[in-house]
């Protein structure tokens, strides 16, 4: 099949990666930990591209507290005011508010274990295919029942499902996803919340781009999940 080749890729940099980090006002303790260590192990043109989007999930006007507020200092702030449990929209206004090529987002609960993380990113993006998604991917994942719904919405997602005996399949966790803004937008944004506001947001954006052949490289040696789900702890 003939194509047009336009030569028109503008390689990565640095300031082409853009951080997301949603943070809940139920998980207050989380944040003393967290900050100093995103900011000790990110390069300063990624924090410049930071935006910390403070999810208040109780829907009622308050002050944000004065120890996230003081991002402002390094990075950009966000206040959602919306009721419920969901990192879904903590994420839509963090991507609404990024402009970088690339977008990671991280939870408030990761450890930055490997202080090169942006750097080997980039390095990656920067190989073909240029549109990838870098995670922690977890094996098995769920029964078909609890996807059947959302699949029978949409004919290419059977297909995808009945390419062999399903048993459940391998997916994107979501402490850390790091993607083209044009997956995001096109896998995340445009069909994730449709479906849930929480529960299985990591699976169908795993099953929507997988349908298209996204490619998903494990990317978690860099990083150290601590923090038990929807629990203000870190191990």
């Amino acid at each position: 099949m003939d194509y047009v080749d336009v030569n028109d890729f503008v390689s990565y940099t640095l300031e082409d990666l853009g951080v997301v980090i949603p943070h809940s006002s139920r998980m207050p303790n989380r944040w003393a930990w967290f900050w100093p260590q995103y900011l000790a192990n990110t390069p300063t043109e990624v924090v410049r591209n930071t935006v910390v989007v403070y999810h208040n999930r109780d829907g009622l006007t308050m002050r944000i507290p004065p120890d996230v507020e003081a991002v402002t200092n390094r990075a950009r702030l966000v206040l959602v005011n919306r009721e419920g449990h969901s990192i879904v929209w903590p994420t839509l206004a963090g991507l609404e508010a990024i402009k970088t090529r690339l977008v990671a987002r991280i939870a408030n609960d990761v450890e930055i274990v490997n202080p090169n993380w942006a750097g080997l990113a980039i390095d990656l993006f920067n190989q073909p295919p240029h549109l990838k998604i870098l995670a922690k991917v977890v094996d098995p994942g769920p029964g078909f029942e609890k996807i059947e719904k959302v699949a029978r919405d949409f004919d290419w997602l059977l297909e995808l499902l009945h390419l062999g005996a399903y048993d459940g399949m391998c997916y994107i966790h979501g402490s850390v996803i790091i993607t083209n803004r044009a997956v995001w937008i096109a896998y995340y944004a445009d069909l994730v919340p449709n479906y849930t506001i929480h529960d299985g947001e990591d699976i169908y954006f795993t099953l929507f781009s997988r349908a298209d052949g996204i490619p998903v490289i494990q990317f978690s040696e860099n990083f150290e999940h601590r923090g038990p789900s929807n629990q203000d702890v870190i191990l």
